[in-house]
């Protein structure tokens, strides 16, 4: 919906509280920062913002990841006619360190 907003799923488990890693850089697999925002759902989707928004490549890849609701039978008919591109997913990589005795127990990059 918006070039500065993605949402990610994968990175966590949906037990996990994501509120202490609200706030971390994350790095896209095509080169971009963003910042993880807050939590999205219940089974550990999260958004991101991308500050200086994404490359119009990783736009096209992230909008053709989408999946088409109706017409079924259409869209498989149409799909058996037309060679598909391979799947190319975008990952998502946070790097941080977390001191054994830090008393606050925070994550820092």
């Amino acid at each position: 919906q918006d070039e500065r907003l993605v949402i990610g799923k994968g990175l966590f488990k949906r037990e996990t509280k994501i509120h202490s890693f609200v706030g971390l850089n994350v790095y896209l697999s095509t080169g971009e920062v963003a910042v993880i925002e807050s939590a999205f759902g219940t089974t550990g989707k999260f958004r991101l913002t991308v500050p200086n928004g994404l490359k119009p490549e990783t736009l096209q890849l992230l909008q053709g990841t989408g999946k088409k609701k109706g017409r079924a039978k259409e869209n498989q008919q149409e799909s058996s006619t037309t060679p598909q591109e391979p799947h190319q997913s975008v990952k998502i990589y946070l790097q941080f360190k977390r001191y054994v005795f830090d008393p606050d127990k925070r994550m820092k990059q």
